[in-house]
């Protein structure tokens, strides 16, 4: 089958690209490739509409900020490229995360399959491996956990794999919900509660530590409800970030109640992590 590749590019860091994709995906987009402030995605020729790209909310909605242009791929073999792509991603603590098709990996203690299909969540992007890495420093053993913007589940199964007690992960996109579902199984884990929906799901449950790898304004807007959410002395960690959104997302969080405990650097991007105090429980 013929593809057409897109390959945008964004003028202001400011306009996020997860929010690009997701739209994309509505329109059957069925691969992404994000390179810092570039992003090329695919879809069947045959499907392809550039009216469809200028209507777009995304890139209607930021003029002259966000530039594309296409090309044609001719018939190849998509699961060679994707292998070739997208290695397994080999984290120091004898952690590994694949694709089905690679082979299972030897003298590992953790051995995680990954499908994305439609969502997100590889391991091979700054934020996610920022997050993996501190999950694997830091196990969540027995405590109460929420993937926030699950994507592919992959923070909710390496959290679960590390004895997480209680596990829930939250997707405003019913592709994530199922995707994590279908990976979860892939992995051997049960017992992780998927919810379709936002941060108002949060209200019905407190947590010792929340996830989420999302984007600078969601958080932001969500900030409040992650720190209604924890428990006393609980987590918060965050990223999908740029260094330059760091004030505001450590004010957001001071904002929330919340105290700012750190962060991690890679490539620009940023993680941070806070904490609820105990006093400012109520």
């Amino acid at each position: 089958m013929d593809y057409m590749e897109l390959h945008f590019i964004f003028l202001n860091r400011s306009v996020e690209s997860e929010i690009l994709i997701a739209q994309l995906a509505n329109l059957g987009y069925e691969g992404f490739e994000e390179r810092g402030q570039e992003l090329l995605a695919y879809i069947p020729a045959q499907n392809y509409s550039p009216q469809q790209i200028d209507g777009l909310p995304q890139v209607k909605n930021h003029p002259g900020v966000i530039q594309f242009t296409s090309r044609l791929l001719k018939d190849k073999n998509w699961n060679s490229l994707w292998e070739k792509n997208y290695p397994p991603v080999i984290f120091p603590w004898k952690c590994v995360v694949r694709a089905p098709f690679h082979p299972q990996a030897t003298d590992v203690e953790l051995n995680i399959i990954i499908e994305p299909k439609m969502a997100f969540g590889t391991a091979h992007h700054d934020t996610t491996r920022m997050m993996v890495e501190w999950l694997l420093s830091n196990p969540p053993t027995g405590l109460s956990v929420l993937d926030m913007g699950c994507g592919t589940g992959i923070l909710a199964i390496v959290a679960a794999k590390l004895g997480a007690g209680d596990m829930t992960a939250i997707d405003n996109d019913h592709l994530a919900c199922e995707n994590t579902l279908a990976n979860a199984k892939k992995n051997n884990v049960e017992g992780i509660s998927v919810y379709l929906g936002d941060a108002g799901l949060i209200a019905a449950q407190y947590y010792d530590l929340i996830m989420a790898n999302i984007n600078r304004n969601t958080l932001i807007r969500d900030m409040p409800a992650y720190a209604r959410g924890l428990r006393k002395n609980g987590t918060l960690a965050v990223s999908g970030f740029y260094q330059d959104d760091l004030a505001m997302i450590k004010h957001s969080g001071i904002q929330a109640g919340l105290t700012f405990r750190s962060h991690t650097l890679r490539n620009e991007w940023v993680m941070a992590l806070f904490n609820k105090q105990q006093q400012a429980e109520q």
